[in-house]
């Protein structure tokens, strides 16, 4: 193995731990790190895979409890916001996207902490907005 090998292993532990308490954070790091050895579009389309399988296991542990109205809102209103995201990735500088997600870390992270988090209900509008503000921002 590599150096670079080793150092995105020891950067995947690190970004695993971040995911786990803040609920998101692989993609940011993971990709930034990719992308410097391969490219911004390969980087993406590698750490999708993950992606797509945690999200399937998520799912499958808890599909028996999932309310499929607020998934079918939050999912679709999701994948809008994810390719309006990307779009506008091409318009944004890095470094003004960095900070973004940055905040968005931070205050996520705070609020899980803090117990916030646990006490928002979203209705139906709640959801929609939830989802597209997801998907533009998604990890």
């Amino acid at each position: 193995m590599g150096a670079f090998e080793a150092a995105l292993a020891a950067i995947g532990a690190v970004a695993g731990a971040i995911a786990s308490v803040a609920g998101f954070g692989i993609g940011s790091v993971l990709t930034s790190v990719l992308a410097l050895k391969t490219g911004t579009w390969i980087a993406v389309a590698a750490v999708s895979v993950p992606h797509v399988v945690g999200t399937a296991v998520r799912f499958a542990l808890l599909r028996g409890r999932v309310d499929r109205r607020l998934f079918v809102r939050f999912g679709i209103a999701s994948a809008a916001g994810g390719l309006t995201g990307a779009l506008l990735h091409s318009y944004a500088s890095n470094r003004g996207l960095a900070i973004v997600l940055g905040c968005l870390l931070l205050f996520v992270g705070v609020s899980e902490l803090s117990g916030v988090m646990r006490r928002v209900r979203l209705g139906q509008t709640g959801a929609w907005l939830a989802g597209i503000v997801s998907g533009v921002f998604a990890d």
